[in-house]
């Protein structure tokens, strides 16, 4: 049921091209995506009366419109662009034309054309969309029965709505459909003007070329047949449906003896477009994508929290699904209120989000533990913004302010709303102490801080995983730690095998592995495990530094003063923002950005 009590507008429909069959057809697809970020139309069966007459079964429909879009989201449907197939309904298709444009002028490889095309288009939401469509074999499209919208603002993002598919899951004159390769079909360079011209495919085609889109849309392609495409939820949500018109299906059929025409068999039909499809789908995506065998994996999670996989936020444990070894998946551990993450079995040094590449029955799990009372109590909310004239906006900010005496470790902590998807997570090592005060604002450009440059000494002022998922703020952040050195081919090498696995490159990684070299070089010049003797080496070690920024090796006292921590900068390069070394120069990676650019 919808949480709307108003509507501007509602369409009887008579099933459309399912009129003769099951008169449930495109309810029942749209149906399938109620959960995911899609558009679609609610559904509700109708009995309609004309003077008393009865005129027969139909389907209450939400109207797509601009009033449509603006009842489902917080947007003015005066100021929305909202285009059907080419021409514009409401609005302008300006916008969009210029998207095809730099599209087509673009090389989709490069890391800032992807960067961009992610602030024009909600990318998960044209995977989506895309997927549904080939899911269900809808090849009334995607040439016909296309609409798409944004809202007129400059952070606006291309939507497209799922709607008028009564040509999928099997209807009669499309054949059974459920081996139909629609993936090829939705990429077909040259197809007819009617259903998949040129034009329709070449945003799907140019998006393929780039392989975080690619790598994206089988993820979630994955995470659909390991919920929603599972031939047991469509089976149940087609009885559930059915059930609740078969009853008057003779009564209808006898005032329309052309409309309904074997029910029951045609019911059947998308019974065994459920059973089938999924098998068909990952022959499609195995073939098309080069991948090997779906490999097997089991999420648990201990008490207290939840695991994401991809899009989907899990709940019941173990929960297992089927995935791909050779595309990363990205998962996130999300503690409950009262708890926090302190760790993944499997990946002890990982932080909270990671991507990991899994291999046939591997086991992901995710542990918490319960706070321990007064971790909390401390800290207040001090102040809160959210609602700023318009002659000085500063955006929405939160203040935290420390009101005991001890020191709180924010490790695992986060600020959240009702909405799941609206949480900042604290980053690791992060802590406030007594009498300090955090602000929690999206940037501090909106909060008028004038300031000639972030800097920090060992306090980890950014971090992999801070400059990936706010790298707007991350940029030009400077910090002086160790890390290793980016001249080494060693080091670049080491570098791209972690991020493969789909881990950070954290100076956990470089400093062991260096560390067990200098001993391991010990052992073999001592010729002993004698602590005496391995100890007696280690003063006279001259190990090669090899992918450390550092000067020759020389212990004492067991430590090694050749070490140093270096200046490393949070700088964008190749559109994507990533630590630089800028000092000293003979390890540089690039030049300090200062002061930083107002």
């Amino acid at each position: 049921d919808l949480d709307l009590e108003n509507f501007q507008s509602l369409i009887l429909r008579n099933s459309g091209n399912d009129w003769n069959f099951t008169m449930l057809r495109d309810g029942f697809m749209t149906s399938i995506f109620h959960d995911v970020d899609l558009d679609v139309q609610a559904y509700r069966p109708m009995l309609v009366y004309l003077n008393g007459e009865f005129w027969g079964l139909y389907n209450l429909r939400e109207k797509v419109n601009e009033h449509f879009i603006a009842a489902h989201h917080l947007v003015d449907p005066d100021e929305i662009d909202l285009i059907e197939v080419q021409w514009a309904n409401e609005g302008s298709i300006d916008n969009y034309n210029s998207l095809v444009d730099y599209v087509n002028q673009s090389d989709m490889t490069d890391p800032v054309v992807f960067d961009s095309l992610s602030k024009w288009i909600d990318i998960d939401n044209h995977i989506d969309y895309n997927i549904a469509q080939i899911f269900i074999d809808n090849r009334d499209w995607p040439g016909n029965n296309i609409k798409y919208w944004r809202p007129q603002s400059t952070d606006g993002k291309w939507r497209w709505v799922l709607y008028d598919t009564d040509f999928g899951f099997g209807i009669p004159w499309m054949g059974l459909g459920y081996d139909v390769n629609t993936l090829q079909f939705a990429l077909e360079p040259n197809g007819p003007e009617w259903p998949n011209p040129p034009w329709s495919t070449f945003l799907l085609r140019k998006l393929f070329e780039n392989s975080d889109y690619r790598d994206r849309f089988v993820n979630i392609f994955c995470d659909r047949l390991n919920t929603v495409f599972k031939s047991g939820f469509l089976n149940e949500r087609i009885d559930e449906m059915s059930s609740h018109i078969e009853d008057i299906i003779p009564i209808h059929h006898e005032k329309w003896p052309g409309s309904a025409q074997d029910w029951n068999y045609h019911i059947g039909i998308l019974e065994n477009f459920a059973d089938n499809r999924s098998l068909y789908i990952r022959q499609h995506l195995a073939s098309f994508f080069d991948l090997s065998s779906p490999a097997l994996v089991t999420f648990i999670s201990s008490l207290g929290g939840n695991i994401k996989v991809n899009t989907l936020g899990l709940e019941t444990y173990p929960w297992t699904g089927y995935y791909y070894s050779s595309i990363p998946i990205e998962i996130e551990a999300i503690p409950e209120e009262g708890y926090r993450f302190i760790g993944w079995a499997q990946y002890p040094d990982s932080t909270s989000k990671i991507k990991v590449q899994i291999s046939n029955n591997s086991m992901i799990t995710a542990l918490f533990e319960e706070l321990a009372g007064g971790d909390t109590v401390n800290l207040v909310i001090n102040e809160i913004n959210y609602n700023s004239s318009d002659q000085f906006d500063t955006g929405d900010w939160v203040e935290i302010y420390n009101n005991g005496d001890q020191v709180v470790d924010l490790d695992g902590f986060y600020f959240t709303d009702e909405d799941p998807e609206h949480r900042y997570t604290f980053p690791a090592n992060s802590s406030i102490g007594p009498g300090e005060y955090i602000l929690l604002a999206r940037t501090l450009k909106q909060q008028r801080v004038p300031f000639m440059a972030s800097y920090s000494v060992l306090g980890g002022g950014f971090n992999f995983k801070f400059m990936e998922e706010l790298p707007e703020i991350a940029e030009h952040m400077i910090d002086v730690n160790h890390w290793y050195n980016p001249n080494s081919a060693k080091g670049r090498e080491m570098r791209k095998k972690v991020e493969a696995k789909g881990k950070y490159f954290t100076f956990e990684v470089y400093c062991t592995y260096n560390s067990i070299r200098l001993l391991a070089d010990a052992f073999e010049r001592a010729g002993t495990t004698d602590p005496d003797a391995v100890n007696a080496a280690l003063a006279t070690s001259t190990l090669d530094p090899l992918m450390m920024p550092y000067g020759p090796t020389k212990m004492v006292n067991g430590q090694n003063m050749g070490s140093r921590a270096v200046s490393i900068q949070a700088q964008k390069v190749g559109g994507k923002v990533d630590a630089q070394v800028v000092y000293p120069n003979e390890f540089a990676s690039a030049k300090a950005i200062f002061p930083r650019p107002a």
